[in-house]
């Protein structure tokens, strides 16, 4: 039987709608630092409206852009499958860490609207079946949330945690996976986890998981210098090729669970 922990309450809400080639570094799996300012080959960019949110990475970074306009389920994200793509092997156990800092630069919001930096895992390009964790802002009709809060989606079906309010808008994000548990892990380097056990197994039935990280949302302007990610690491796991670059819309949050069929 599937086991869902999470530690924050559950709802589906739309309100925090929101987961060069780089040489590894010493002891890690893989890891792009981004300091070359070009997209590796590891990884395909996603804008669905790019004048309103867009990802870039320059001066050592993968900063956000985003206006405030444009459309709730609006992704900018890095995907795992490029030319020379991954996906991680769920027979061994994985981590993988992101660094992000989040700040909006002016708040053009209706009730219901949010931005959010997301960080996931996901079994198809379409997100049908993917999990991830964000940090971000929300315009919950009496007032603006910000923290970090986990989703998952199973066949295209979402379930979402209400956000934790005392997570630091700049941090790690963190992502671990034990296959003898089935438990996927999601959590910040100030304290915030949540548990996901029995989902990817499970529920999903699946062997690897592509990776991806961005933005996602509206209602919320920001841009690179305020809010951005940075030194993208897996420290442990088995990488498994992705020969042939798979069709762009892997994970993005819908609420923060990854990318939905359009």
């Amino acid at each position: 039987m599937m086991s869902i922990t999470l530690k924050q309450p559950i709802a589906v809400v739309a309100a925090f709608a929101f987961p060069a080639v780089a040489l590894a570094g010493p002891g890690a799996v893989f890891s792009d630092d981004f300091s070359d300012g070009v997209i590796g080959l590891q990884w395909t960019q996603l804008a669905d409206n790019p004048l309103d949110l867009a990802i870039i990475e320059e001066n050592g970074q993968v900063g956000v852009m985003a206006n405030g306009f444009g459309a709730l389920t609006d992704d900018a994200l890095y995907l795992s499958n490029g030319s020379a793509g991954f996906r991680l092997s769920t027979a061994d156990p994985f981590n993988m860490q992101l660094d992000y800092s989040y700040a909006t630069t002016a708040d053009v919001s209706s009730p219901l609207e949010g931005l959010a930096l997301v960080f996931g895992v996901g079994v198809d390009t379409d997100g049908q079946d993917s999990a991830a964790i964000g940090f971000g802002t929300a315009n919950a009709g009496i007032g603006n949330l910000t923290g970090a809060t986990v989703a998952f989606r199973v066949d295209d079906a979402q379930t979402v945690s209400l956000p934790d309010t005392t997570v630091s808008s700049t941090g790690t994000f963190v992502i671990d996976y034990a296959p003898d548990t089935d438990t996927l892990t999601f959590s910040t380097n100030d304290g915030f986890s949540d548990d996901l056990t029995g989902l990817v197994q499970g529920i999903w039935g699946t062997d690897a998981l592509f990776v991806s990280f961005g933005a996602r949302g509206n209602g919320f302007a920001t841009d690179q210098f305020n809010s951005f990610f940075d030194n993208f690491v897996i420290n442990t796991g088995t990488l498994v090729a992705v020969p042939e670059p798979a069709s762009v819309g892997l994970i993005a949050f819908g609420g923060l669970a990854l990318r939905r069929r359009r």
